[in-house]
């Protein structure tokens, strides 16, 4: 991802401006309608400018994703986190960043590896302090070893995705993968009471299918 310092440069409320226009284009376009043409239209840019704040439009988009994954980063409730199985809106983020952050599953195949990697170390991050919330709740056996379970699962949600992405279903089937994927991986390092917990989120996951 390449978003050049020029863009940082810019005052706070420029930026902020100059991605929320971003964000409406890819709301209103499919992917493969979103042109830098169009982009520098929409965004008052011409295209010398354009390229001096990012590298290419997917750098752009990516960027946007980045942003964010960084909301959520800094609001999510990590008590939550592994047993929260629906692809629910986020009440941290606004309506349109919902909107928006659902469009990923419909990118081409680069843009989605990009994506993934792009923020797979901060979902890494995030994972470790989740993983060490729970040890220190009691959910998770203390005996856990942290680091290598938070990188089996930041790096098992692109497989995840290939995987579902190649049944062409929709985004409740997207769900169901998320849930079985918390069922198994985490059962066999939770406590008798984090399987308690987990089990009773699971029950109300089925219901809400």
């Amino acid at each position: 991802m390449e978003v050049k310092p020029a863009f940082f440069r810019l005052s706070g409320e420029r930026r902020r401006t100059l991605l929320d226009t971003a964000m409406d284009i890819y709301l209103e376009y499919p992917y493969e309608e979103v042109s830098a043409r169009l982009l520098c239209g929409r965004m008052g840019l011409n295209p010398a400018t354009f390229y001096r704040y990012f590298g290419t439009k997917d750098d752009l988009l990516l960027y946007l994703f980045s942003q964010i994954n960084r909301r959520i980063g800094e609001n999510v409730d990590e008590s939550t986190l592994l047993t929260t199985f629906e692809t629910e809106p986020l009440p941290y983020l606004s309506e349109k960043e919902n909107a928006f952050s659902a469009l990923w599953y419909q990118f081409p195949d680069k843009v989605v590896h990009d994506l993934y990697f792009e923020t797979m170390d901060s979902a890494y991050d995030l994972y470790r302090k989740v993983l060490s919330s729970e040890i220190a709740r009691g959910n998770i056996c203390p005996d856990t070893n942290v680091e290598l379970v938070a990188y089996l699962y930041a790096t098992v949600g692109y497989n995840l995705y290939r995987y579902w992405r190649s049944t062409a279903s929709g985004q409740d089937y997207l769900s169901q993968c998320k849930r079985y994927l918390c069922l198994s991986f985490f059962t066999g390092i939770m406590t008798p009471q984090g399987q308690s917990r987990i089990a009773s989120a699971d029950q109300l996951s089925v219901r809400k299918l």
